[in-house]
């Protein structure tokens, strides 16, 4: 060290100018800085090796956050995207709609006495109605309360063991006759009920909820029979499977049980103005849940295509829109290896659908849904809903929402894919055309039995047309050939029941369904190969195909006016506006 500082030293010219001991001291001076650089060397290659560690693992998490982060994204989108909780598009009408319902139960009762006078003539008249009760589940859970539909046509009173009694006065013409004098029985409150329940409405309250005379509690029964003026009118009552009380029953009054249900059931199949505006908002209810269902099937599909197992021959690859109707009997289906969480269920479609209908304040469904996918559509009231939906298979949804007791009622069918494969285009145009040609047809003093007619012509011919029957037209409605694909009518009536009051001929303010169906039903298409007949005029290469398909049904709710009808059902059914949707446009 001392002789490389001799050479600077020489070499700047400066020898012999600095003493021995500063000499000394830059030498320590250079070691120790050797030494501090030698040291920092060592060390920087672990500090590069730490950084890097610690970045990566940063990265890695960040990774795994995102992931898990777009992971509940896409699950959220697949369900909520079109419905935010506790958003609506109908919330308004819905708020609107509640103002005047009480004083469409009103006008019911007011429209019965007013049927009645023109039978019963100028006689005083007492109609007496027994609601339902609480039905046991199990143990001390009780089933949800739905009460009787005729109950619920003349009050709105939705509560158990509530009665109610009409007191049509007697009158003398020309004298006008007096409007009717509702008094509604309700159980009289207990502590306990208040404890368990919450707030008991007192008389006075409920005389103004339901808009009635009076409100009296059940107890009060003999006090009420008291003041009713002599002679004492006849009772009429319905048969609704609940009991007059005894106080009347053992009482000089006579009773007529038999006369009120003919009455009522004609008055409640003309819909009022009020009942028409509550079942054309139950239908945008319910039709847009279809609409949200079938969006949030596409999502899924699009997001997650592995969810879905396919039922196509092994080297169809999962995702294609290979025709799943060319698979046969010969080719088993093929059930979900396991029971991933990642597969899409029919429940699930259920689930939602009914979701859908409870954030626009429709708690209740008309009758359980009916999701059933592949197979499973060929079964008319299918309800374990417990399948995984195949990539190919067609979903028949056939699902409405309840308001105020009374009933929508849509089905639609829809390609989980999001497209028809060439097949089931065929098969679901068959129906569609079936549909439209009876819709056409609907107007007053057009009967049930007319309607029917058409549908199993129309059906037979466009079955024939597409080659899936043979023999000519009438031989095969001769055979009634079209019950082997579709064993059931045409439609049915709607209103506080999903299968309301019974009509024979149309008329204006009806208010029914539309329902043809294409089912290829295992049962019914063995009991046609065992008619000899019958299967000689079935293109049996092409109906096997179709096995796997399941059924096809295409169901509306219409409105019968005077010139013909009003369409309430608003969500598409023909195949573009379907497959648009599906696709995230506007159909």
């Amino acid at each position: 060290m001392i002789s490389q500082i001799h050479n600077q030293q020489q070499k700047s010219g400066k020898t012999g100018q600095r003493p021995v001991v500063v000499a000394l001291y830059d030498v320590r001076r250079m070691e120790t800085e050797d030494l501090l650089a030698n040291k920092q060397a060592r060390r920087r290659p672990l500090f590069h090796a730490f950084f890097l560690a610690g970045a990566g693992l940063v990265l890695v998490v960040t990774i795994v956050v995102l992931s898990v982060l777009l992971a509940q994204a896409h699950r959220t989108k697949d369900y909520n995207a079109n419905t935010p909780m506790s958003e609506c598009p109908w919330s308004d009408e819905l708020d609107a709609l509640k103002e005047v319902t009480y004083s469409m139960w009103r006008t019911s009762r007011v429209n019965l006495a007013t049927r009645a006078r023109t039978q019963l003539g100028q006689d005083a008249s007492l109609f007496f109605l027994v609601g339902n009760k609480e039905v046991t589940r199990n143990n001390d859970v009780t089933f949800d309360f739905r009460q009787d539909s005729t109950f619920l046509y003349l009050t709105g009173a939705n509560m158990p063991e509530y009665s109610v009694a009409i007191y049509s006065p007697a009158f003398a013409p020309p004298d006008p006759p007096p409007a009717p004098i509702t008094t509604l029985f309700v159980p009289a409150p207990t502590d306990r009920y208040a404890v368990w329940y919450g707030n008991v409405f007192n008389k006075l309250e409920l005389k103004a909820k339901y808009d009635v005379n009076e409100v009296m509690y059940t107890n009060e029964l003999e006090l009420y029979l008291s003041r009713l003026p002599s002679p004492p009118p006849t009772v009429y009552s319905c048969n609704n499977g609940n009991p007059l009380p005894s106080l009347i029953l053992n009482s000089t009054l006579y009773v007529n049980s038999t006369y009120l249900d003919g009455l009522i059931n004609t008055a409640r199949t003309v819909k009022s103005a009020q009942e028409v505006s509550l079942l054309l908002l139950l239908n945008k209810i319910s039709s847009y849940a279809h609409e949200s269902l079938m969006k949030a099937v596409a999502a899924r599909v699009s997001a997650s295509p592995s969810s879905f197992p396919s039922d196509a021959p092994s080297s169809t690859v999962t995702g294609d829109t290979t025709d799943a109707a060319q698979q046969t009997d010969d080719e088993p289906v093929q059930e979900p290896s396991n029971t991933s969480d990642s597969y899409l269920y029919e429940y699930e479609l259920e689930s939602y659908f009914k979701y859908l209908s409870g954030v626009c304040g429709a708690r209740d469904q008309a009758y359980p849904p009916i999701i059933g996918s592949g197979p499973n559509g060929a079964v008319l009231h299918y309800i374990a809903n417990d399948r995984a939906l195949r990539i190919n298979d067609l979903v028949l949804v056939d699902a409405g929402a309840e308001y105020l007791g009374y009933a929508s009622d849509i089905s639609r069918t829809f390609p989980v894919n999001g497209k028809f494969s060439p097949s089931q285009t065929v098969a679901y145009n068959i129906v569609r055309q079936t549909q439209m040609d009876v819709i056409a047809a609907v107007r007053p003093d057009v009967s049930w039995a007319t309607l029917n007619t058409l549908t199993r012509t129309a059906l037979t011919s466009y079955m024939q047309r597409e080659g899936l029957l043979k023999c000519d037209v009438p031989t095969l409605l001769n055979l009634n050939m079209s019950t082997y694909f579709l064993p059931h009518s045409v439609g049915h009536t709607l209103g506080l029941d999903v299968h309301d009051t019974t009509v024979v001929t149309l008329r204006a303010g009806n208010v029914i369904t539309i329902e043809p169906g294409l089912y290829f039903n295992d049962y019914l298409l063995q009991t046609a190969q065992n008619n000899t007949r019958v299967a000689s005029c079935v293109s049996w290469d092409r109906i096997d195909a179709y096995r796997n398909t399941g059924g096809i049904r295409i169901e509306d709710d219409l409105l019968v006016t005077s010139t013909g009808y009003q369409m309430m059902t608003t969500v598409p059914s023909d195949i573009p506006s379907i497959q648009a949707l599906m696709a995230g446009q506007n159909p």
